[in-house]
């Protein structure tokens, strides 16, 4: 081994003893202290010492750098929009635009040109604006006898990037009974909307919820949208009582289409008279009597499918084009939820065939009953049925 070797082995050697003497010092100082270890800093200290007395936590109401204990934080959801009971709906009638309609007793209505506006109480928040749900009534008059809405909404808004759109999503249904046309593919203020329109004779009436997102609904939009099916149903136009003749018991409604009569007494009103259906609702209750009908050569099905829930009591037989058919109520719950004549199952009357039944549009089944004058004032509707050209 050369002497620089060796003198390296002595430096280590020194440094080694020096460690071991300083450890030998710490601990006897440890020792000799009773209370050095209660002395050492504990987790417990140190969040004392951070949370002092003087500190006071306030929940962020935006994301931070510092973390904020859950259990320190309010979080309290946003209240759910409840649809008002329809019994509560007031009634409208607008002879500017021909119709008459019901809406929930909280929302605000006012007319602004030849619309109709309705604001809700309810807010929603579209981005950095806080704004109202509207549900809004406007007409478009047809500029020819034979345009169609795609024509009328071309001729109306000068949108050639929206325009091919429309006439894409445009969707065909039946609402109480008369054809309509669905969209939301349509010139709008910011956050969408829905648009159902009419065609009522020589125009299109159109009936707006805003604001609506099919792909990223809003909060409470599904239950803005029930209020909105419901409210579409008590959409009534004024031309279509124009059928109706004078009578003792108070009118007379034909239906050129199948060839038959019915009456219609005080307070009912015809609200739909297109192919395949004629409701009667009675005014400010929402119940209808409807007639499914059709030829028995057409191919469509009236019977319903489903039942709401609840149990079926006969009732007293009723006189239906000369012949008795059964009737029976549909019980829940101790209320009467609609009846069905010949348990809505067709009823063949030579080359008509018909579908019968009492119902009310209320969302809350619960709150439905269906009064004792009403099922007699829809029996003898249903009894005074005539057929015109046999």
């Amino acid at each position: 081994m050369s002497t620089q070797e060796v003198k390296m082995v002595l430096s280590r050697g020194k440094l080694l003893l020096c460690f071991t003497v300083l450890l030998s010092f710490v601990a006897c100082n440890v020792l000799e202290s009773p209370n050095a270890i209660s002395e050492l800093p504990t987790t417990e200290s140190k969040v004392t010492a951070v949370l002092a007395p003087t500190t006071t936590l306030t929940p962020a109401i935006f994301p931070t750098d510092t973390a904020v204990p859950q259990s320190d934080v309010d979080i309290t959801a946003a209240p759910l929009y409840e649809v008002p009971l329809f019994s509560t709906w007031q009634s409208y009638e607008n002879q500017g635009l021909k119709l008459a309609m019901r809406y929930p007793p909280d929302w605000f209505l006012t007319q602004r040109g030849n619309g109709l506006t309705l604001t809700a109480p309810e807010m929603v928040n579209i981005g950095s604006e806080s704004i109202p749900w509207l549900i809004w009534v406007s007409e478009h008059p047809k500029f020819a006898e034979d345009a169609s809405l795609f024509d009328v909404i071309v001729n109306e808004y000068h949108f050639p990037n929206v325009i091919e759109q429309f006439e894409e999503s445009l969707t065909e249904e039946i609402i109480n009974g008369r054809t309509a046309y669905r969209s939301t593919i349509i010139p709008a203020a910011p956050g969408g909307q829905l648009s159902v329109f009419f065609e009522v004779d020589d125009r299109f009436v159109e009936v707006t919820l805003r604001p609506f997102d099919a792909e990223r609904p809003y909060e409470n939009q599904e239950a803005l949208s029930q209020l909105f099916a419901t409210f579409l149903e008590t959409v009534t136009f004024l031309e279509e009582q124009s059928s109706e003749e004078d009578s003792e018991l108070g009118s007379i409604f034909t239906s050129q289409d199948y060839g038959f009569s019915v009456s219609v007494p005080p307070g009912w009103t015809v609200v739909s008279s297109l192919r395949h259906r004629v409701s009667l609702v009675k005014q400010g209750t929402g119940i209808s009597l409807r007639f499914g009908v059709k030829w028995a050569t057409d191919e469509i099905d009236l019977v319903r499918t489903g039942v709401s829930a609840g149990d079926f009591f006969p009732r007293e037989s009723v006189i239906f084009l000369g012949e008795p058919i059964a009737s029976d109520e549909l019980i829940y719950l101790g209320k009467v939820k609609a009846i069905f004549y010949e348990k809505a199952v067709e009823i063949v009357r030579g080359n008509l065939i018909f579908v019968i039944t009492v119902e009310s549009n209320q969302l809350d089944y619960e709150a439905i009953e269906i009064p004792d004058d009403i099922k007699a004032e829809a029996d003898a509707i249903v009894a005074s049925v005539v057929r015109i050209n046999e």
